[in-house]
């Protein structure tokens, strides 16, 4: 996706690093989610927790903060620190491109488990006392741009229609 992972020891992954990554992924995992006030989030262990702003802008947009932030965080609840690409790294890092890619991709595809931003209504005037901020409704349109990932997986169709997700 235009550059390779590294971990928190700088070094670039190989393929162990890979799996390994792959494995925090989709391990099963509590997480105390909450809602932070402090103009980004916090993350590490089983505490994650974003500033109310991200969880409606992160719906729509493919260069919103709240991609970042969220990403950020979460890779520090899979034990990654600041010097991985997962958190902060670089600008090419996981953080900043793949998550909001693989985000837009899944919508598209209509393989989100919430596919309505108003799910969850995190808008709703009613519960304006609980935001910590106002909300940016300029924020909240849908990009149909093509990222790096849309093109890999339009033009790797066949490689990648066999792989099998693992349980």
């Amino acid at each position: 996706m235009g550059s390779e992972l590294y971990g928190n020891d700088g070094e670039t992954f190989n393929a162990d690093d890979y799996e390994d990554l792959y494995n925090r992924l989709t391990m099963d995992r509590t997480l105390i989610l909450g809602r932070t006030t402090m103009g980004g989030g916090l993350g590490g262990g089983t505490t994650f927790g974003v500033d109310h702003w991200m969880f409606y802008t992160h719906y729509y947009s493919l260069s919103s903060q709240a991609w970042d932030m969220i990403s950020h965080e979460f890779a520090h609840c899979m034990g990654y620190n600041h010097s991985s690409n997962l958190t902060y790294g670089n600008s090419a890092g996981f953080a900043v491109n793949c998550m909001p890619w693989l985000h837009n991709y899944l919508r598209k595809q209509e393989r989100l488990p919430y596919r309505n931003p108003k799910k969850f209504d995190f808008t709703n005037p009613d519960y304006e006392k609980y935001w910590g901020h106002s909300v940016d409704y300029s924020a909240m349109k849908y990009t149909d741009t093509d990222t790096k990932m849309d093109i890999y997986f339009r033009d790797n169709a066949d490689k990648v229609s066999s792989l099998q997700y693992k349980k």
